[in-house]
C-alpha cells in the first residue's frame, strides 16, 4: 500500500449538522475515495472499516452506495475547484506551460481523487454530478494550452486537444504511481513536470 496522498476533506453537510457529525461524514467520504480509488468493487463494509465506523453508522449518514458515490463526486468537484482557484496565485506574466505546471503540482497531490474519478468514466454514466469531470474539453485548461501554443511555450503544430489529453494522461500516471507503487507525491510531481517539459514544449 502506498503512502496516503492529500485528499481534500471539504464536503457538503446538511445545515445545522454538529461538528462531530461533520467530521464523521468527512471521514466516510475520504475513506470511500481512498478505497474506491484502489478497488472500485470494494463494498461499503470496507469503506466503513477504513473510516473507522460501523456499517450501521455509515448507513445513518448514507442510505446506500449511490449516496456515498454522489457525496464523493460533490466533494471531488470542490477539491478540483480549489485547484482552479489556486491557479489565480500563479505568475500572471508566466507562459501557458508555466501555468499548466503550476496547476499540475496541486492536482498530483489529489492522487486518490484522480484515480477515483478518472480510472473509468463509465462508472458514473448518467450521473449529473459527474458531468464537470467528463464534459467537453472547453474548460480553462484548454484555454491555457492554446495560450501556450500562442506564446511558444507549447508545440503549435499539433491539435490543442491532443496536448490537453497528454497533460491529463501525465497527471493520471503520476497519481497512479503514488497510489499503487509507493512513489511520493513530490517525486511523482517531479516526474510529471519532466515528462511535460520534454514531451510538449515547443
Amino acid at each position: 500500500m502506498s503512502p496516503e496522498s492529500h485528499v481534500s476533506t471539504v464536503s457538503a453537510a446538511p445545515a445545522g449538522e454538529t461538528a462531530v457529525r461533520r467530521r464523521t461524514r468527512r471521514a466516510i467520504i475520504d475513506a470511500a475515495v481512498r478505497v474506491w480509488a484502489e478497488d472500485w468493487t470494494a463494498p461499503l463494509a470496507t469503506v466503513a472499516e477504513r473510516a473507522g465506523v460501523s456499517r450501521s453508522t455509515l448507513h445513518r449518514y448514507f442510505a446506500d452506495r449511490a449516496e456515498v458515490v454522489d457525496a464523493c463526486l460533490e466533494a471531488g468537484t470542490r477539491a478540483f475547484d480549489m485547484v482552479e482557484s489556486d491557479r489565480g496565485e500563479a505568475d500572471p506574466t508566466g507562459s501557458g506551460l508555466d501555468e499548466l505546471l503550476h496547476g499540475l503540482e496541486h492536482v498530483v497531490s489529489l492522487g486518490h481523487w484522480v484515480m477515483f474519478l478518472w480510472t473509468d468514466p463509465h462508472r458514473f454514466e448518467g450521473n449529473p454530478k459527474a458531468e464537470i469531470f467528463y464534459g467537453p474539453a472547453t474548460d480553462e485548461t484548454l484555454d491555457l494550452v492554446r495560450r501556450g501554443q500562442a506564446d511558444g511555450s507549447l508545440s503549435a503544430d499539433v491539435p490543442p486537444e491532443w496536448l490537453l489529453d497528454l497533460y491529463y494522461s501525465v497527471i493520471y500516471c503520476a497519481a497512479e504511481i503514488t497510489i499503487n507503487r509507493g512513489v511520493s507525491v513530490a517525486e511523482a510531481t517531479r516526474f510529471a513536470v519532466r515528462a511535460l517539459r520534454g514531451g510538449i514544449t515547443g
